[in-house]
């Protein structure tokens, strides 16, 4: 199997029977840091690979995941056209929705526990001071447990079901991912709780290089993302957006 990139979905594997919570990795051939070298024997949560390209060789996912699909142009595309022909994606109780590169430093099914918990609509696990962020708010910050935010990055957000169900139609506005977390963050209101959260910690291994193979391949396709940020901007009406925590919690007072 050869993944590749294409306005069409392809189904490779579908679960048989669904678990209560969801992650999707955006994969390609390169080898993951730590996503996954074995998988627990009992989980709370399915795993999607929508393959851009590969799998690598030792890409356990590729046999293991119990969805496969190939096809979309991006990764946040790919979960909309994949909602397309597995409409039961909604039906999760949590979707988190991860890049590869990431390595996660805690329990998955802790974390969607707590999300539960807390009843959070939109959040991340904060990242690592050795991370390479894009913005200063996801830094961890000791001796917290979450941060309530106006914004949740596109790196690894986790959806509840019904802000998954409000945000869906907007997947699909960003091929680049750019300012999608901007409208996600707009849309939040006083009805839905976005947070960082400070009890879980994740590491992303890779600098933002806008000559990467990434932004190269979004330029051959006639992508720009500054010009596509600019237009949700302008969609919502709005010139800037400023990624901020409203509250904090301190980790005496809550438990990971």
């Amino acid at each position: 199997m050869i993944g590749s990139n294409s306005q069409q979905i392809t189904v490779e594997r579908l679960p048989a029977q669904r678990r209560r919570n969801l992650l999707i990795l955006r994969a390609g051939d390169s080898p993951r840091p730590s996503l996954f070298l074995s998988l627990p024997n009992s989980r709370s949560f399915d795993i999607f690979v929508s393959y851009y390209a590969g799998p690598a060789s030792n890409d356990i996912l590729a046999t293991e995941a119990d969805g496969i699909f190939t096809g979309g142009l991006s990764k946040f595309h790919s979960v909309h056209e994949i909602a397309r022909v597995y409409p039961e994606i909604a039906d999760y109780e949590y979707i988190l929705i991860a890049d590869d590169d990431l390595e996660f430093r805690f329990s998955l099914d802790d974390f969607f526990a707590y999300c539960a918990a807390q009843g959070f609509d939109l959040a991340q696990a904060s990242l690592t001071r050795d991370s390479h962020v894009s913005f200063a708010l996801t830094w961890n910050q000791p001796g917290l447990s979450f941060r309530t935010t106006n914004f949740v990055e596109v790196m690894a957000p986790c959806f509840s079901r019904r802000y998954f169900g409000k945000m869906l139609h907007s997947f699909n506005y960003s091929i680049s991912s750019w300012g999608l977390d901007v409208y996600w963050g707009h849309h939040l209101g006083d009805e839905y709780v976005a947070a960082i959260v400070d009890a879980f910690e994740m590491r992303h291994t890779h600098p933002f290089d806008p000559n990467g193979e990434f932004y190269n391949y979004l330029r051959a396709i006639g992508v720009d993302h500054n010009q596509e940020l600019q237009a949700i901007l302008a969609h919502l009406g709005i010139a800037r957006y400023v990624p901020q925590a409203l509250t904090s919690a301190p980790a005496s007072e809550t438990a990971a």
